[in-house]
């Protein structure tokens, strides 16, 4: 399944994923990421989960936590991001936020 991404047809739910650590794998086997779509294929899974968390049986908090851990090496090796100061960045988030400096 190297390079390919997992499509369904309709969006994956929680209550639909295995609950034991087994199944978790059958789903989708945990490796490195190579490209955008082993790491597409991942956030689907961990995105169907991540609402979830208060309900999960320790299998599916080990999987989820080995899922966004390689997603998170991922990030840090391969994304780029651009150079930008704290001012800039403060003054995004207060936009977003719908506020002022005031």
């Amino acid at each position: 399944m190297e390079g390919r991404t997992i499509t369904t047809k309709t969006k994956l739910h929680f209550a639909a994923l295995p609950k034991e650590y087994a199944g978790l794998c059958a789903l989708l086997m945990p490796r490195p990421i190579h490209d955008a779509a082993e790491y597409a294929n991942i956030s689907e899974i961990t995105d169907a989960m991540a609402l979830w968390q208060d309900d999960f049986t320790p299998d599916q908090r080990d999987n989820f936590d080995l899922l966004c851990s390689l997603m998170e090496h991922h990030d840090h090796e391969h994304v780029r991001w651009p150079k930008v100061s704290v001012r800039v960045r403060l003054q995004h988030l207060l936009t977003e936020s719908q506020m002022t400096a005031a």
